[in-house]
């Protein structure tokens, strides 16, 4: 007699952010920050949000300062540079962490089906 019974499947783990380090800090390339491995997507969706609207806002108030003192327009440049880089270096944690969420699966498949190597 054949079992036609199927073994229930663990439910796929939710996508996590994977290790990104930028900035770099040091003539041998060292970083000085990092986007930390897994924070749930959501959560890092969060903060991708309040940091592209600080970005805008930012951007928004040097639009409306005219002729302001100078510095103070460099300041809040480099404010909005800052943040976008923030932004950047978590939207590709975020993408790593995807990628590998979604891979994982299909390696997983593959490995069960061929065999191992």
């Amino acid at each position: 007699m054949i079992n036609t019974t199927t073994q229930p499947q663990a439910a796929p783990v939710a996508a996590v952010t994977a290790q990104y380090d930028f900035c770099p800090a040091t003539p041998e390339g060292e970083k000085l920050f990092s986007v930390r491995a897994g924070i749930p997507l959501s959560s890092a969706f969060d903060q991708l949000s309040r940091l592209v609207g600080s970005s805008i806002a930012s951007v928004e108030a040097l639009a409306m300062m005219g002729d302001e003192d100078p510095d103070l327009i460099a300041g809040a440049l480099w404010q909005s540079v800052q943040l976008m880089n923030f932004a950047h270096a978590l939207v590709q944690s975020m993408h790593k962490g995807h990628t590998a969420w979604m891979v994982g699966p299909l390696f997983e498949q593959t490995q069960s089906v061929g065999g191992a190597a």
